[in-house]
């Protein structure tokens, strides 16, 4: 199933992101949006929402097939971690030559090894938005276990795992340990909402494609008017965020799914640009530092405009979709041509729809 309203919402998500990061930029001329940042941050749940669904959606007749749990969790290895690698390298590379060269985000480059295999941590990731991405892996290893079992067993088994995570925040407190804060997070709970989406999207009719739309919409919004309010009475971030954000990014994913099934799609560059997301998101934090240290030169020779303002986020984006088709593309063409040497049979012809979801 290839649905382009899927990708038209992953670009969505990495926009967001990237306006989220534009703050650091624009702090050094005095300009600060914590709405931007707020919002901006919640690209990462769409990400989690769009990630369970994909996965549901995808596999939903693999359950229990030989070979399906081995395939689904090498192919997700090799999407997720060549270009990784990659960048989470270059950043390492220059924390050794210049040090200073992150002055927002110092990461640390004894924690190279944890970062590189996606492992929870104490420590942030070297590259920062690589702690979604632990997330992810974490969504993959359960979903290819399950992949194992008849598709009812999976499916009761991620109900428990939303009572479990549930009543883990409850019981204890979950960020006492860098893996039990991981694995009970309550933003797991988005990954199993997109399932839930996806669910629906495969076993009912689908229907109300504005008015969910609409009410996801409103109820985004409604958040960020309650994570505005001042921090005495503020609803905490990690034990309302999939209910408040993740919940209304479920129902926009639903009600974009009904739009296209009923032939509205997004145009043809916001599905490539949601091909590119991936690419974006991992890379955007290095552009920032490339485009804000020209427009820092540029001020210092008379030349600072406030068309920056707007300029340097675009120079961001088209740097991720550069990125994306001269070093992603042929990278992981080089990757999966790799794996297909040593995992023939899970190597097979990608299926259309089995779109990256992080």
């Amino acid at each position: 199933m290839e649905l382009k309203n899927i990708q038209g919402l992953r670009a969505l998500a990495a926009i967001l992101v990237v306006g989220c990061h534009f703050h650091d930029f624009a702090d050094r001329y005095g300009f600060r949006s914590e709405a931007l940042i707020t919002i901006g941050a919640w690209g990462v749940d769409l990400f989690f929402v769009i990630s369970g669904f994909i996965m549901i959606t995808v596999n939903w007749n693999k359950f229990a097939e030989p070979n399906a749990s081995r395939a689904f969790l090498i192919r997700r290895i090799v999407r997720i971690f060549p270009p990784y690698w990659l960048v989470t390298l270059v950043i390492a590379a220059a924390i050794i030559i210049s040090p200073k060269l992150f002055h927002t985000y110092a990461p640390n480059i004894s924690n190279l090894l944890p970062s590189l295999l996606l492992f929870p941590s104490d420590e942030k990731p070297i590259l920062y938005v690589g702690w979604t991405l632990i997330f992810e892996m974490y969504f993959y290893y359960v979903f290819a276990t399950l992949l194992n079992f008849s598709r009812k067993t999976a499916l009761t088994v991620m109900a428990v795992w939303t009572v479990l995570v549930l009543g883990a925040q409850v019981v204890t407190n979950v960020d006492t340990n860098a893996w039990i804060g991981t694995i009970f997070n309550n933003i797991v709970l988005e990954f199993l909402l997109g399932v839930v989406a996806g669910y629906l999207v495969l076993n009912r009719p689908i229907r109300f494609a504005v008015p969910t739309i609409v009410v996801g919409v409103i109820a985004v919004t409604a958040s960020l008017f309650l994570y505005a309010l001042p921090h005495n009475v503020e609803v905490s971030l990690f034990h309302t965020r999939f209910l408040l954000v993740g919940l209304p990014m479920a129902l926009i994913l639903y009600g974009s799914v009904a739009l296209e099934k009923r032939g509205i799609v997004v145009p043809k560059a916001f599905s490539y640009l949601g091909d590119a997301s991936y690419s974006l998101y991992l890379w955007h934090l290095l552009l920032y530092v490339v485009a804000g240290r020209a427009a820092t030169a540029l001020a210092h020779h008379g030349h600072f405009s406030p068309l920056l303002f707007i300029g340097v986020p675009v120079a961001v984006v088209a740097g991720g979709v550069a990125i994306y088709q001269y070093v992603e593309v042929p990278l992981l063409n080089a990757s999966r041509a790799l794996a297909a040497t040593f995992f023939p049979r899970s190597m097979a012809p990608k299926p259309k729809g089995d779109a990256l979801a992080a």
